[in-house]
């Protein structure tokens, strides 16, 4: 009987530490998530902030043409880095 109870409390052992690792993993993968979110909405509201005076100019052919915000050097996420 003791030996079975040895058994048991070695895979809870096992089973915590595998599940804390797995939780570790997935929280520091959520924080990589985050901060990249967080960089790229600022980069991305800065270079939209630099188009607003061609489209407020009353110069309509400024104005009436959309704009777009180049996002090719923006950082690309790498949550293995």
């Amino acid at each position: 009987m003791s030996g079975r109870r040895v058994i048991r409390k070695s895979q809870v052992i096992l089973e915590i530490t595998v599940s804390l690792a797995v939780a570790v993993i997935l929280m520091t993968a959520a924080a990589k998530i985050f901060v990249w979110m967080s960089n790229r909405m600022a980069q991305r509201e800065k270079d939209y902030n630099e188009t607003r005076d061609d489209a407020a100019s009353e110069d309509t052919e400024k104005s009436d043409k959309p704009v777009f915000v180049d996002e090719s050097g923006y950082p690309d996420l790498d949550v293995l880095e």
